[in-house]
């Protein structure tokens, strides 16, 4: 999980962090997929709430709504297994990634 200020992007490779997030409103701005083994989500990092759902979250205080956040999670994850399937794909077809 990394917080930077000079791009103002945060990213991560915890689903459930990225999960958490998105169901407290922030947009997922992109994915870096070039290792499927390690998807890293990635958001903007424009405000303090942010920071302080990112710190809850970590200390086990997050609060929110369970269900969104379930429904959220279980999309990232099928994600994260669609990716590692093209990866597999297109690794045994011998292809260059």
């Amino acid at each position: 999980m990394r917080l930077s200020s000079k791009k103002a992007i945060f990213s991560t490779p915890n689903t459930a962090l990225a999960a958490y997030l998105i169901s407290e409103g922030f947009e997922l701005t992109d994915k870096d997929t070039s290792n499927p083994s390690h998807i890293v989500f990635i958001f903007h990092n424009s405000s303090v709430k942010l920071s302080e759902l990112v710190h809850a979250f970590n200390i086990g205080k997050a609060t929110g709504n369970i269900t969104t956040f379930y429904h959220v999670y279980r999309d990232l994850v099928d994600l994260t297994r669609r990716e590692r399937r093209l990866y597999g794909d297109i690794k045994s077809k011998g292809e260059k990634l």
